[in-house]
């Protein structure tokens, strides 16, 4: 029963903008109706409730898109269990630091790496693995053919092809029509061991799902307290990952 009240919660985090603009319109028509009965039969109450309605509402939005992203996490130490199993992929949630500042990324597909101390750096989307020769492969020329080609009846094996990131990062509805363009959409959130304050071992839930993940609280640069989460496919690997945190060989 918990397990499932924690998917539900996932659900319901995940749709929390919908939730708030489905509010917003019975909102209105709410005020609307407030409003007829204000005009046709006025009174103080009907008045003061034609204009706090709106007032209420406004608050009541500003201060949910102003929380913090969350997410569902519940401890239990069965999401560790089994022998550790390396990986060098997980679903990385937090503050990941872009060319245009932290942006919080949730169940993001990323590389994961560990220094010998335990410190830790993901990187999402995960990098091309062999540098200037994949990024080639991976993003061929979108040129027309040439006119000496097509008089040979030759032409570019893919004229219109664009780069889909299915292969490295799982499914996505971005597309990338570049190297550069890919690059510029990495992020990267890392966490030098000695900053981090607390690490638990539990369930990440989305979208009525669960991942075995580790939780991990840390001191961001500016001294407050900041919080990470490593979302896995499987325990084996979220108890190798708490090992590596913790400095084991």
């Amino acid at each position: 029963m918990v397990d499932l009240l924690h998917r539900l919660l996932g659900a319901l985090l995940g749709a929390r903008r919908g939730l708030v603009a489905g509010a917003t319109l019975v909102g209105a028509a709410l005020w609307l109706l407030l409003l007829h009965d204000a005009l046709g039969q006025p009174s103080p109450l009907d008045l003061l409730a034609v204009a706090v309605l709106p007032l209420l509402y406004g608050l009541a939005g500003w201060w949910l898109f102003q929380l913090p992203p969350g997410v569902v996490f519940r401890v239990a130490s069965a999401a560790a269990a089994g022998a550790p199993r390396p990986t060098a992929r997980c679903r990385g949630s937090g503050y990941f630091a872009a060319t245009r500042g932290p942006r919080w990324r949730l169940l993001a597909r990323a590389s994961l790496a560990f220094g010998a101390d335990g410190s830790l750096v993901m990187i999402s989307p995960p990098p091309l693995l062999a540098g200037p020769e994949t990024a080639r492969q991976a993003f061929p020329s979108r040129g027309r053919p040439t006119a000496a080609q097509l008089r040979a009846g030759l032409c570019t094996p893919h004229p219109e092809w664009v780069y889909q990131p299915e292969a490295l990062t799982g499914g996505s509805r971005l597309t990338y029509q570049s190297a550069e363009d890919y690059a510029a959409a990495q992020a990267r959130l890392a966490i030098p061991r000695a900053t981090l304050a607390d690490l638990a071992v539990g369930w990440q839930y989305a979208g009525l799902r669960r991942w075995p993940a580790l939780r991990l609280l840390y001191y961001a640069a500016e001294g407050s307290l900041a919080s990470a989460y490593l979302a896995f496919a499987a325990p084996a690997h979220c108890a190798w990952a708490r090992e590596r945190l913790l400095g084991s060989s």
